[in-house]
């Protein structure tokens, strides 16, 4: 009778870890994931166009914005659901991210001293 109770104990044990490592991966949606074109039509010229880039580092979202050949890697990245918020330094501004993705396309907001502007992207083939 005590191997059926440890055993069975043994089994629950199991069962919730492998529930709380399922919730902890869930952190990142991973069709955020990949490379996304980025368009900011109110910014100065070279800053318009550009990319966004989305990965996973263990359980981890890490992004860069690419401007240019130029790489800025994304501070503070949080991801929940379909909303990715995060903040960058482009030459000593900060900027603050906020972006909803859909299936290929999104759209946010990007935050910096002077106000804020639209961004819109789509996600690149």
């Amino acid at each position: 009778m005590k191997n059926i109770s440890f055993i069975s104990t043994i089994a629950l044990l199991l069962v919730l870890v492998s529930g709380f490592n399922v919730m902890d991966d869930s952190r990142v949606n991973k069709k955020i994931l990949g490379e996304w074109e980025y368009n900011v039509p109110q910014a100065g010229y070279e800053y318009q166009k550009g990319a966004i880039v989305f990965s996973k580092q263990g359980k981890e979202l890490k992004g860069e914005v690419v401007i240019g050949n130029q790489s800025i890697p994304m501070q503070d990245v949080v991801n929940k659901k379909n909303n990715v918020k995060a903040k960058i330094n482009v030459q000593g501004e900060g900027v603050s991210l906020d972006l909803n993705f859909e299936e290929t396309t999104f759209k946010g907001t990007v935050t910096y001293s002077q106000g804020a502007m639209e961004i819109s992207g789509n996600k690149k083939e």
